[in-house]
Order: C-alpha cells, then sequence, then structure tokens
C-alpha cells in the first residue's frame, strides 16, 4: 500500500483544540459519505464544563451514532482510579443513551492514528465499513 504525503496539520477541528491522531480522525471522517454529521468534543449529560458532564471525542451520525473516546499516552499513565472514573462515564452513557440510536461508546488508541492512512483504516472500521 502506497502512503500519501499527508497535509499540514492545523491542530484545529470545529474551532477547538486538537491532537493529531484526533485531526487525521476527523479528516478520515470528512471523506466518509455515509456520515451525515459529526462533532468534535460535544458534552453529555450535562453542560460543557458544569459538574457530572461527559465530554467524548467524537460522536459520529451515520444512522446510528457512534461516540468515540481516542486514548493518548495519558490514557495509560492514568491512576487506577481515573481509569474507573473513565468506565464509568462509559456506562453512564451507555445506560442514558439505551433505546436510541447511540451505540456503546468505542476506544481507539491514539498509536493506531499515526498516520492518514491509518486514521482512514480506523474510520472505516469503526462504521463496519
Amino acid at each position: 500500500m502506497t502512503t500519501q504525503k499527508e497535509e499540514p496539520l492545523l491542530g484545529e477541528i470545529q474551532g477547538l483544540q486538537a491532537r493529531q491522531g484526533e485531526e487525521r480522525l476527523s479528516r478520515a471522517f470528512d471523506k466518509i459519505e455515509r456520515i451525515r454529521e459529526y462533532k468534535f468534543r460535544p458534552t453529555y449529560v450535562a453542560g460543557r464544563g458544569v459538574p457530572g458532564s461527559i465530554e467524548v471525542d467524537f460522536m459520529v451520525d451515520y444512522g446510528p451514532i457512534l461516540l468515540v473516546f481516542v486514548d493518548d499516552l495519558e490514557f495509560v499513565h492514568k491512576s487506577a482510579s481515573a481509569r474507573a472514573r473513565d468506565k464509568f462515564n462509559e456506562i453512564i452513557l451507555s445506560t442514558r443513551m439505551a433505546g436510541t440510536r447511540v451505540q456503546p461508546p468505542v476506544r481507539v488508541a491514539a498509536g493506531d492514528l499515526d498516520t492518514q492512512d491509518d486514521a482512514d483504516a480506523v474510520a472505516e472500521r469503526l462504521l463496519g465499513g
């Protein structure tokens, strides 16, 4: 497989600061026609910055709605209690969204988004392609 030269990353998605892997995944979502819309860092349960709010990295609407967390090295080095809180938040999201078009949240390793080709493949895999 040949790798195309990657366009420079801007460090931003939808007006919010973004890591490289997140930006690559965003560009991959832009290429997929069946995606109706996606949002970067939407919050659920409560408003942004409000105690109890849960922020996901991406909400992707392609018929079903997919919630995506991108795990970077910070996630790997989080304390056990912080990882448990993240898992608890996933359970809250899954419970509150049960019976809707929202699928259970998924996690993507930032290391799987090292190139645009990688991110394109991850995006297709996430959407069942």
